[in-house]
């Protein structure tokens, strides 16, 4: 989840194969969105990829679940500032181990 502090400044955009573009920082992420009965948004994690050392790789399908979760909560209004700031302290915390 290495870039989850940049979650919050996304770019959205409908891709060809009718699937939803998530584009932050150095991710992209692929997902079905769909608005639920609810009126909220849900979205089912379809691929998604990371730039590292200069070159891109894919990103293991529980790497775009987690952030496919975090997106609906930024979509749905229910992302506290709390929540982003746990998923940086583990990532620092991953970095210094």
């Amino acid at each position: 989840m290495r870039d989850v502090f940049a979650l919050k400044d996304y770019d959205e955009c409908p891709q060809p194969d009718g699937n939803m573009g998530f584009f932050f920082a150095d991710t992209s992420i692929i997902a079905q969105k769909s608005k639920q009965e609810d009126g909220t948004w849900k979205l089912t994690p379809v691929r998604g990829d990371q730039i590292a050392h200069g070159e891109w790789y894919d990103l293991l399908i529980d790497e775009v679940t987690d952030y496919c979760k975090l997106l609906e909560a930024e979509l749905n209004s229910t992302l506290p500032n709390a929540v982003l700031q746990e998923c940086i302290e583990k990532k620092e915390e991953g970095i210094q181990s």
